[in-house]
């Protein structure tokens, strides 16, 4: 199946919508063992699937979300999640993007209190659901999930796969949480994730990132994977229990 459009009844793209627009807590369930092709969606806000904006609760039932992006170094080199590489900017339009790419989801608003908006989402996996952007257009960070200032994020029992940052710049490619939020994964693996031009000083630069936020994992994994660290935080508080971070 694919990913829908806010119109289309009953695709993933119009549940959320639909949970956007009703007050209160929601729940969205999910096929049994759904494949979701996400190439060709349409994005909410620049590179990503969803914006939620009210409490939601995702019961993934073993689907997975899988995109294929991938991008032309000039003259003849295909890049994509299963060969990835750093992005070649010069000179301009060295690289051209073939198939679009996305993020998943973004929890809350930039910059505002999202205190009230609370995510939980289970057994919903990922397969290349990567960010590709020319130069000049690599600023809008791609992740999974990027959850915004006092918003919550719960994830669990879920596998992430493939997923590379091929903006350019340098932010991580999995989970970001930005000032007084708070991510929980729990029972997660993330396998083969990349994260390029990310030097280890910067915030928001390893596969899970946050600054002044609240990061717990639990019995979950990191492996064959390579970029600027597994966790980056700068102030607040990392719980990290039962994990192993490996490769």
């Amino acid at each position: 199946d694919k990913w829908g459009t806010s119109t289309d009844e009953g695709s993933f793209a119009w549940a959320i919508e639909q949970a956007n627009l009703s007050g209160g807590p929601d729940v969205i369930a999910v096929k049994d063992g759904l494949q979701i092709n996400v190439d060709d969606a349409i994005a909410t806000s620049p590179f990503n699937l969803a914006t939620i904006s009210e409490s939601v609760t995702i019961l993934g039932n073993n689907a997975r979300l899988v995109g294929n992006p991938s991008f032309l170094i000039k003259p003849a080199t295909i890049v994509t999640k299963d060969n990835p590489q750093k992005p070649i900017y010069e000179p301009i339009g060295s690289d051209i993007p073939i198939e679009d790419s996305f993020s998943f989801l973004k929890i809350g608003t930039f910059n505002a209190n999202n205190s009230g908006i609370s995510v939980s989402i289970s057994k919903l996996n990922t397969n290349g659901l990567n960010r590709i952007a020319q130069r000049y257009t690599h600023l809008e960070m791609g992740r999974i999930a990027q959850v915004y200032e006092k918003a919550s994020l719960s994830y669990r029992g879920s596998t992430f796969e493939k997923s590379v940052n091929f903006t350019g710049g340098p932010t991580g490619c999995c989970f970001s949480g930005f000032a007084g939020s708070t991510i929980s994964l729990d029972n997660v693996l993330i396998r083969d994730a990349h994260t390029f031009n990310s030097p280890i000083d910067l915030a928001f630069d390893a596969l899970i990132s946050a600054e002044d936020a609240t990061l717990n994992i639990s019995n979950s994994r990191i492996e064959r994977s390579a970029g600027g660290g597994a966790i980056s935080l700068v102030g607040g508080a990392a719980n990290v229990v039962s994990s192993v971070l490996f490769g």
